[in-house]
């Protein structure tokens, strides 16, 4: 027989499934957080309106960028020869107990490398810091804040701490009994128990300039104008372009009134020339089609006529002067205005006015040279045309 189950195996199988319901609940509302604290890409923000600064902001702003600059020069100053001191205490002295002039100039460069480092790594950080967060959400801010931390504050934390213990042991070392009755206060800090008075504590105030130094750095960066507060090594996050992707829209551009004309005058001349290139593209297919068309007809083989009209030397009614359609309308022009151009031709029949030219040119020589000759063709084609007639009969 199955033994049936008990309470205990009972509970515990709840149990059981109970935490795996949490697990799986917990596991997936922490991806879904993962996912939403991962940063998107940077959205662009709305303009705003510039807010005029009068002349007192203005001086105010520099008076306190001035006083920045200057308190990390100050702190730079008297932070160098107590972190010098530190290591020109260890190196050789000459016989008499003196220092010799290149080992102090070696302790000054070591100084200075340390004290001007933790100066430009704390102005990296406050750049890297502005750069990483532009244009996020607070929440989405969290892993850029960590990772821009994580990457400089280490090496900031430690060149600070090894230059506060320098100016510490040097602040031991000249310590003096000039604020002997004021040193002889008793201070209780609970996480220092080594400090009973303010003799005690006062060479860790007195050295404490790296923190000056980084807390006078993040004001001088944080306190700048903000439109010296834009990301400056941010990029753009590429997307894939493609040729149908429309053109970015750009802000209305305000013109004065001089510079209006000038583009009402471009705009016209541009017009105008393209009328006159397309007028150009038209005569040269008119013209074009006018020579295929002479071409055509010089290759056409000649039709025969009777051979009386070849005596006589007429020629068919059908076939026009030329070759060319626009004689007769042509001629006609020219009888009504004996003083017409060819452009005015070609425009009213719609030819070019090459072809217009040369119809012109042929019909202006027929016209004079006919009236004199007229008569005497006449009289030879009576002449000629009588015997043809009986013959027929």
């Amino acid at each position: 027989m199955k033994q049936q189950p008990t309470g205990i195996q009972n509970a515990i199988k709840k149990t059981a499934i109970q935490v795996q319901r949490a697990a799986s609940i917990f596991w997936t509302k922490s991806t879904s957080l993962w996912h939403k604290l991962q940063p998107e890409p940077r959205k662009q923000k709305p303009a705003r309106a510039v807010r005029h600064q009068s002349w007192i902001d203005r001086a105010v702003d520099g008076a306190f960028l001035f006083v920045t600059s200057l308190a990390f020069l100050v702190f730079l100053v008297a932070s160098l020869p107590h972190v010098a001191y530190f290591f020109a205490a260890f190196e050789p002295q000459n016989s008499d107990g003196t220092l010799s002039d290149w080992w102090w100039f070696v302790a000054y460069l070591i100084a200075g490398a340390i004290n001007i480092t933790e100066f430009l790594l704390s102005i990296k950080f406050a750049r890297e810091l502005r750069n990483a967060t532009y244009g996020l959400p607070w929440y989405q801010k969290l892993l850029p804040i960590l990772g821009c931390v994580l990457k400089f504050w280490p090496f900031i934390l430690l060149i600070s701490g090894f230059s506060w213990a320098a100016n510490l042991q040097h602040a031991r070392e000249f310590h003096s009994d000039m604020l002997l009755t004021a040193e002889s206060v008793t201070v209780t800090i609970p996480f220092m128990p080594y400090i009973s008075t303010w003799r005690d504590l006062n060479p860790y105030i007195v050295s404490a300039f790296p923190i000056l130094n980084i807390a006078y750095t993040l004001m001088f960066d944080s306190s700048r104008h903000e439109s010296n507060l834009q990301p400056e090594t941010l990029k753009p996050v590429s997307q894939p372009s493609t040729a149908l992707q429309p053109a970015p829209v750009s802000q209305p551009m305000t013109l004065t009134t001089f510079q209006a004309e000038m583009l009402k005058g471009f705009q016209a001349m541009q017009e105008a020339h393209v009328q006159a290139m397309k007028e150009m593209q038209r005569e040269s297919v008119k013209v074009m089609v006018e020579t295929l068309h002479h071409l055509a007809a010089a290759k056409a083989p000649q039709q025969t006529g009777s051979p009386h009209l070849k005596a006589v030397g007429k020629k068919p009614a059908h076939i026009r002067k030329g070759g060319s359609n626009y004689e007769e309308p042509i001629r006609k022009l020219l009888q009504d205005n004996p003083t017409i151009t060819a452009t005015e031709a070609g425009r009213k029949v719609g030819c070019s006015h090459v072809t217009a030219g040369k119809i012109l040119a042929g019909l202006r020589v027929t016209i004079t040279e006919v009236p004199d000759e007229s008569a005497p063709i006449e009289k030879v084609v009576a002449k000629v045309t009588v015997p043809l007639q009986s013959e027929s009969a």
